[in-house]
């Protein structure tokens, strides 16, 4: 109830990946750091239209970091990714 509460009061963060190739990598990066208060979503099937319409750059799986509507620039190296989501995550702990 506690997590319902923590998402009704503050829209979580979301990490959207676009693509394949690399996806796999992608995930394990985001699977490096627990915030219980982020979202992982896909880009294809039933997601909204601002989520559906985010790109993948040069064939490769490409990762955003989504707060509403606004989105940190789009990373393809999971170690980057990785870095910026423990950034994130210390920045909320503050």
């Amino acid at each position: 109830m506690l997590m319902n509460l923590a998402f009704y009061l503050d829209e979580p963060g979301r990490v959207a990946i676009a693509g394949e190739d690399g996806r796999e990598a992608m995930l394990a990066a985001v699977a490096q750091s627990y915030d219980p208060h982020r979202l992982m979503v896909g880009t294809k099937g039933p997601v909204n239209q601002f989520t559906a319409s985010l790109p993948s750059r040069d064939g490769k799986a490409t990762a955003y970091f989504c707060e509403g509507e606004t989105c940190q620039l789009p990373v393809t190296d999971p170690v980057a990714l990785a870095a910026l989501l423990m950034k994130k995550l210390s920045e909320e702990s503050k």
